[in-house]
């Protein structure tokens, strides 16, 4: 149990993990972007354009989902404070 905390710790804290992220994490979110760009080329040229925007809609979800999980965090709190609204009272 007490290897276990320890870990739970180390990686809570800011250690070489986050250095890292915090080193390369705008590399890897402009190559990720630069990909999504010239899949979305190669796509357009090769007239798959019902490939062309499953592959943005797969995008959009993994940089959301990657890139950005502080948007959706809230979602399922939100959206239940507005539809129950009333009943909440």
């Amino acid at each position: 149990m007490r290897e276990h905390l320890l870990t739970v710790l180390l990686m809570l804290g800011d250690g070489p993990v986050t250095a890292l992220n915090k080193l390369i994490g705008g590399e890897i979110k402009q190559a990720f972007y630069l990909i999504c760009a010239l899949g979305a080329i190669i796509l357009a040229w090769m007239r798959k354009f019902t490939a062309l925007v499953s592959f943005g809609c797969l995008m959009l979800f993994v940089a959301i989902f990657i890139f950005g999980p502080e948007l959706i965090a809230g979602v399922g709190e939100n959206l239940g404070e507005q539809l129950f609204k009333g009943w909440s009272q």
